[in-house]
């Protein structure tokens, strides 16, 4: 199913531009991956590719919020996608999701600070977690890791896949 949303344009007023994601799921056990796909059809503001870091950590963590909160972070993969200059073909970026980075900054945030910390400026801190554990909603924020370049024939797929998908009515996936 494709939902609809707003990301900030950087560039000039921070205008709403309007994009579409679903979601991908592939595979079962250890090899479950969800992907979510963002996309526009109409370029109208500044490219996904071209926002700030945290902008697309921000808008990945609000959308993975809204739809999969507390799912396993290491199940979920990001794409965005963006049509070339003839608006024929679609490329896209690929990134994973990091939680534990931001966890741990919270956690060390949430330490109190003894004396000599403050003397010493000593920052160190033991955390363990168990990684079933680092879920989407865990934190506040998130990162976006391993970066990867989409080519046309990954990124069609991605979009068919999100076409099969796309249930529409649901009368009609009943009657049939």
């Amino acid at each position: 199913m494709l939902h609809e949303a707003y990301y900030p344009s950087e560039g000039g007023d921070n205008g709403p531009i309007k994009i579409l994601y679903g979601f991908v799921q592939e595979g079962v056990g250890k090899d479950h991956q969800l992907t979510l796909v963002v996309f526009y059809p109409k370029l109208t503001g500044t490219s996904l590719f071209n926002l700030s870091d945290e902008i697309k950590a921000g808008l990945t963590n609000f959308l993975l919020q809204k739809h999969v909160y507390g799912v396993k972070a290491s199940f979920i993969r990001v794409a965005f996608v963006c049509p070339h200059a003839d608006e024929n073909d679609f490329y896209g970026e690929s990134w994973g999701i990091d939680v534990f980075e931001n966890y741990a900054k919270e956690q060390i945030d949430k330490r109190s600070k003894k004396f000599l910390d403050k003397v010493f400026k000593n920052r160190t801190i033991n955390i363990s977690i168990n990684s079933r554990n680092l879920t989407v909603g865990l934190t506040d924020e998130i990162k976006l890791i391993e970066h990867e370049n989409l080519d046309a024939t990954q990124t069609a797929y991605l979009l068919d896949k999100l076409k099969e998908v796309d249930y529409g009515d649901f009368n009609k996936v009943f009657g049939e």
